[in-house]
């Protein structure tokens, strides 16, 4: 696939001297090392609360991000710039329940494990169709 913009510097010997050269990161080494980076992440998780949509819809911009996710809201301000698809793609959740939108692109993932740093709560008009 593409090359991300994202560059990993490395060693590269040159005659008896060594010097760094920026070389290119698939989004396989991306993502490795994005995820890596996340998980030695130290969050405080505050007590778990019920949200409300209206409560929800307040926090929608990338200084202050809530999303829903089957029932459960997560403050992913700070998992913004771990995720590997960038944050443009989780900046179309913000704010709201982004439940529909993930179970077409991410049903796989295992978000509770992600996310687990990022629990608020959990949706107080959640209805589970």
């Amino acid at each position: 696939m593409g090359i991300c913009s994202t560059k990993t510097k490395v060693g590269v010997e040159d005659s008896d001297k060594k010097t760094e050269e920026a070389v290119p990161e698939n989004k396989y080494a991306r993502k490795a090392r994005l995820n890596e980076e996340w998980s030695k992440l130290d969050i405080e998780i505050p007590p778990p609360k019920k949200v409300t949509l209206d409560e929800l819809a307040k926090h929608a911009t990338a200084e202050d991000c809530w999303t829903s996710l089957h029932g459960k809201v997560y403050n992913i301000t700070t998992y913004l710039a771990y995720h590997p698809g960038s944050k443009q793609q989780l900046m179309k959740g913000a704010g709201k329940d982004c439940t529909e939108m993930f179970n077409k692109i991410h049903s796989y993932v295992q978000y509770e494990i992600i996310l687990a740093k990022c629990l608020i709560g959990s949706l107080e008009e959640y209805t589970d169709l």
